[in-house]
């Protein structure tokens, strides 16, 4: 894969998650895709609890959009410094249950 479509690949993905475009994410995906989130250690793996955790973000924060401030890419590994917004409104779950809306 080229630079630019490592690039592009990674806009749409974060495009669709903004959208709530679970359809057009899936499609974006392979159904083996590992995440880690480096802050809390969790490890989801495969798109089906993947998009379930997605779509529990969604919920905690209806309005949650990430926004690009710098990417790069060499071949088929893209990085993005993506800033996070949104208003905690419903339950976010956690390793340790669920966090109540805070309204913040």
């Amino acid at each position: 894969m080229s630079t630019t479509a490592s690039l592009t690949l990674a806009t749409r993905t974060l495009e669709a998650f903004n959208t709530a475009d679970w359809e057009t994410f899936r499609a974006l995906c392979h159904d083996d895709v590992v995440y880690t989130e480096a802050g809390t250690g969790r490890r989801i793996e495969g798109i089906e609890p993947y998009l379930e955790a997605l779509r529990d973000w969604k919920v905690a924060l209806p309005d949650v959009h990430g926004t690009v401030r710098r990417a790069v890419a060499d071949g088929d590994l893209a990085v993005q410094d993506v800033v996070w917004t949104g208003t905690h409104q419903g339950p976010l779950p956690t390793p340790d249950g669920p966090i109540p809306a805070t309204g913040v």
